[in-house]
Parts: structure tokens; C-alpha cells; sequence
């Protein structure tokens, strides 16, 4: 039996859809503890619609509240629940799952999203997910847990003296750190409640003090630690002994920045980079454009040896030469979505998936078609950029080999260099415009201009067959 502990403090609005949650779970065997804890409202009145046991708790505190909601609890596992939270129907299903498959946890931490997320929301579950993931890879547990979506055996945590009321967070970070000691605590990411950010929808000034108070706070525990670094650093005969606590943070930063920042990366979601390698089939893709410069020079070397090629357009850049862009369909090459403003950063917010969608819909305006291929600019990518290009249909397209002015500009072996580079599959970086800074990228398309007709040519005679992104995929160009 599973035993759902709820504190309830002045909860009669949010409290009804997080009964009606829990009360469609499809679990066999469970019960929900309603403790209302110091309510002046009707929180108490709503509850009794429900089928639910209900305790009354004097002290306001929460966490008072479910010490006397574990004590009532009849099954062998308590989970925490939060009034102002809606879990999913599988919920108690998927906690007492992973129970069974690891005998020996003693407790299972969830995540949560906010229902009606703040513009920083991305902020928080990136880096939650950065802290868990180096606390569970290094510390075996996660460190950070949500008090809403959290659960553990019931005799370990009587075995501990349950909650801590005046240790510092006593429902999350204190129970979990004091259960880890007693066994292993998981982290299930399937485990997903939908929670309400009214509470951490302040005023600025207020959001201000939060912050700088956070922050004196992690200043301490880091000054603390370094602290005791030199001291054992000092004491210790072999200086890596002292540092190999260290490296793995290092690492993980190491790996966290190569994910967002290479075009190869697949740590976050799927990346295309190249095709099978199937047969000597090769891609051309030109970005940053279109632009009159050096797009409608391009096109023409094209045509002079009737091959087609996959045209990532900027969407400040379709606004300014529609024509051109409709030109590119009209000689049969395809368009993919090259995000509308071209930013370096767009990945580390969500302004990266708007620009995407802005970018999409310009394209649809000037040209009655919807890319299905969307390339970042300079190949960054995030987990959210990724979820919110498959949310649309899309997928990430990058390159195997960029063809980069910095590298190669003034050689006059950059042809044998690039072709060096070449294997049935790639997926060739060139530019045929600079996006919307006239100065970073003007040498790429001098290249481009430079390398190209000798290029294909090299190709061709290597017996290489030239195909659109799309063909080498095998995926749809348009949706």
C-alpha cells in the first residue's frame, strides 16, 4: 500500500485539481492524507469532498504537517505531495515500479514543471538537471529534489526519526541527504508533476534579495571548500590526491559546453551531421542567406553542373530579398530554417525556439512553404531548443565539414584540403551570405565563390553523386 501524504494551508483554489489527480491514479491500492495545517479558508470543506483522510494540524509549517500525516500513513511507502500540484495518472504506478526494480532504494525523488512557468523557468530545470546529474554520476544521489514529488519506505524513515522540522530544508534536501545515508535514492525523471509558480512569482526587488541572498549563501559553501581544498593540499604528499574531487566538476562542465556548443553533439537529443555514408553521396548547404552578393553567383555554378543543394535562410535576410528566395524553390533547391535573427546564443533561452518559429513563419509568407529542416546558428543547440524543434516537426540539421574563410582563405591548396576532409555522407558547410553581420562571414563567401566550381567539379570526377539534405536523410523537406 502506498500512502499519499498532502499538507493543505489555504490551498481551497489549487486544492481541488490536485485531489482530482490523485484520486484518478491507477494504482490499486493507496490512500491520500489531507493534513490542513493552520487554514483560515475553506481548505478543509473541500477536502471532505473527497475520499480522503483528513488530520488538522495547529502549527502553520509544513513540514509539522507531514511528520503527522507519516504517522498516520498505513502503507509501506509514504510519498510527498504538494496541495498546489496535478500528477499524472501513472504516477504511484511508475513510484512503486521503480521500488520493485531496486530493492535495495530507500526512497524516489521525481521532477517537476511549472504550470504556468515564469520567462526563467528554462533556467532553473537546466540547471537542476546540471546539479543532479554531477551529484548522482559523483555522489551517488541526487542533491536536489522537489518536496512535491518525492517518496521513501516508511520503516527507514522511522529508523531515521523522521522530518527534522529545524534542519534547513526539512522536506527536501535534509530527508533525502539523511535517507541516502541509509540507502540508495533515485532519481526518476518520468516522474513529472505539474506545480504551480505562484510562489516564486515575486516582485523584483524581492527576486533581487532571493538571489544575492542564494548567493552569499553558495559563496560560503564554495570559500568553505576551498578552504579545505588548501588545507588538504597542504597535509597531502601527492597533490593529485588533493584535486581528483575537483576534476570531476571540470569534466562535467567540459562535457555540458561541448554538448551545446559542437555540431556533432548528441548529448542533449538527435543531431543529423551526415547521412549513412551509403553509396558516394554528398550534400552542399549554404547559410546565412540569401543575399544578392554571392546567392545568385552560387545558384549559377549550380545550374552549369544541374545540381541541387539545401539553402538554410535567415529570416531578416527572406524579409529583405523575397525574390531571391522564391528564386532558390524556383531552380528546384530546397529551403530550411536558419532561425529568423541569426543570434550566437539563441540556445540558452527559449528566445531560441521563437526565433525559430518567427523564422518559419516568414518563409511560409514570402514562399507558401514550411521548412521541416532547421539548422542553428553556429550549431549550438540545447535540450530545449531540441524539444521545441521536434514539438514543430522538425528536425536539427548540422554539418560534417565547414568550409571557413578563418581556415582556409589565402591557401592555394583549399581545394585539396577541403576534399581531404570529404566521405560518402557529408554534409558540406559553405555561405552564400553573412547572416545580418556584414563583417564576421564575408570571408566564408569569398571562399565559397572561390572553391566552389573547382570543388564539384573534383567531386564529380571522384565519382561522387550530389543530393539535397532532404534525399540524403531520407527525411521531408516540407511539412
Amino acid at each position: 500500500m502506498i500512502s499519499v501524504v498532502l499538507p493543505a494551508c489555504n490551498e481551497e483554489k489549487f486544492l481541488p485539481r490536485s485531489l482530482d489527480s490523485l484520486c484518478r491514479q491507477d494504482f490499486g491500492s493507496y490512500e491520500v492524507i489531507v493534513v490542513v495545517n493552520g487554514s483560515t479558508d475553506k481548505t478543509a470543506l473541500v477536502a471532505r469532498k473527497y475520499p480522503v483522510k483528513i488530520l488538522h494540524c495547529e502549527k502553520h509549517s509544513a513540514f509539522y504537517a507531514r511528520q503527522i500525516g507519516a504517522e498516520a500513513a498505513l502503507g509501506e511507502i509514504i510519498v510527498q505531495a504538494d496541495a498546489d500540484t496535478i500528477y499524472p495518472p501513472d504516477w504511484l504506478s511508475l513510484i512503486y515500479a521503480d521500488f520493485k526494480r531496486q530493492p535495495s532504494a530507500v526512497a524516489v525523488a521525481g521532477v517537476y514543471k511549472y504550470a504556468d512557468p515564469p520567462w526563467w523557468a528554462f533556467l532553473e530545470y537546466f540547471l537542476r538537471l546540471v546539479c543532479n546529474t554531477y551529484t548522482r554520476l559523483f555522489h551517488g544521489r541526487p542533491m536536489l529534489i522537489s518536496g512535491a514529488n518525492f517518496a521513501f519506505k516508511r520503516h527507514v524513515f522511522e529508523r531515521i526519526g523522521g522530518y527534522h522540522v529545524s534542519a534547513f530544508s526539512a522536506d527536501q534536501y535534509d530527508i533525502s541527504t539523511r535517507l541516502s545515508r541509509q540507502g540508495k535514492v533515485l532519481l526518476d525523471r518520468r516522474l513529472i508533476a505539474l506545480t504551480s509558480a505562484r510562489r516564486v512569482k515575486k516582485p523584483f526587488l524581492r527576486i533581487l534579495r532571493d538571489v544575492f541572498k542564494n548567493i552569499a549563501m553558495v559563496t560560503g559553501w564554495v570559500l568553505e571548500h576551498i578552504s579545505h581544498f588548501f588545507r588538504s593540499l597542504y597535509r597531502s604528499p601527492s597533490f593529485f590526491h588533493s584535486v581528483k574531487n575537483t576534476l570531476p566538476i571540470l569534466g562535467l562542465v567540459g562535457i555540458l559546453f561541448w554538448g551545446y556548443a559542437s555540431p556533432s553533439s548528441q548529448l542533449f537529443g538527435k543531431v543529423y551531421f551526415e547521412g549513412d555514408g551509403q553509396g558516394k553521396n554528398i550534400a552542399l548547404t549554404f547559410e546565412d542567406g540569401p543575399s544578392p552578393e554571392y546567392t545568385s553567383a552560387i545558384l549559377d555554378i549550380l545550374d552549369k553542373y544541374n545540381i541541387k543543394a539545401t539553402f538554410f535562410v535567415v529570416g531578416k535576410q527572406v524579409e529583405v530579398y523575397p525574390e531571391l528566395t522564391r528564386e532558390i524553390l524556383e531552380r528546384g533547391h530546397i529551403l530550411g530554417n536558419h532561425s529568423y535573427s541569426h543570434d550566437a546564443n539563441h540556445a540558452l533561452s527559449d528566445f531560441g525556439s521563437k526565433d525559430m518559429l518567427r523564422c518559419a513563419e516568414v518563409i511560409c509568407q514570402y514562399t507558401g512553404i514550411t521548412p521541416c529542416l532547421y539548422r542553428p546558428p553556429y550549431g549550438k543547440s540545447s535540450p530545449w531548443e531540441l524539444a521545441a524543434t521536434k514539438e514543430m516537426n522538425m528536425i536539427t540539421v548540422n554539418w560534417s565539414y565547414a568550409v571557413e574563410g578563418d581556415s582556409l582563405a589565402g591557401t592555394d591548396n583549399a581545394v585539396s584540403k577541403i576534399l581531404d576532409e570529404i566521405n560518402p555522407g557529408c554534409i558540406l558547410l559553405l555561405h552564400d551570405g553573412y547572416g545580418i553581420d556584414s563583417n564576421s562571414l564575408e570571408s566564408d563567401c569569398q571562399l565559397t565563390l572561390k572553391v566552389l566550381d573547382s570543388l564539384i567539379s573534383n567531386l564529380l570526377k571522384q565519382g561522387y553523386n550530389f543530393v539535397t539534405v532532404p534525399v540524403l536523410l531520407g527525411t521531408n523537406a516540407y511539412s
